[in-house]
């Protein structure tokens, strides 16, 4: 778990359902409470519907550390498999599944850690029938 100092720069990202809301600030823009470890965060979240009542409680991921070299993909290239996450890259007259280590999530794109590398080129449509072509046959 990272540690967040106060004044840090801070990105928010709150999930609500299939509602998404984000948010940025600099030093001073959150306080980061010392003795609870919390952050106070005041928003805004569509509810047409009224399904978000007054007091609710939101999971909310927040990004301490943002790499501006790291490579991404849209979260749909990445499929699960076993538990392990892969993506397929194209190579030569075909396709290769190969095995990534995601990182930060951030919107419709997620990090990739480690498994490709700059310039590949990730299937990110069909790659689910990749997968399942690919399983040996029962």
């Amino acid at each position: 778990m990272a540690r967040i100092s106060d004044g840090a720069l801070l990105f928010l990202l709150c999930m609500l359902g299939a509602n998404t809301s984000a948010w940025s600030g600099g030093p001073g823009a959150f306080r980061v409470d010392p003795d609870s470890r919390t952050v106070r965060v005041r928003t805004e979240v569509p509810n047409a519907d009224g399904r978000l009542k007054p007091d609710m409680f939101a999971n909310v991921e927040i990004t301490t550390d943002v790499a501006s070299n790291a490579i991404s993909v849209l979260q749909s290239a990445v499929l699960d498999d076993g538990g392990k996450s892969f993506v397929f890259v194209a190579e030569d007259n075909g396709y290769k599944k190969r095995q990534v280590q995601t990182g930060i999530k951030t919107g419709d794109r997620v990090e990739i850690v480690d498994g490709v590398k700059a310039g590949d080129r990730v299937v990110i449509k069909g790659n689910y029938l990749l997968l399942q072509q690919s399983k040996p046959e029962q």
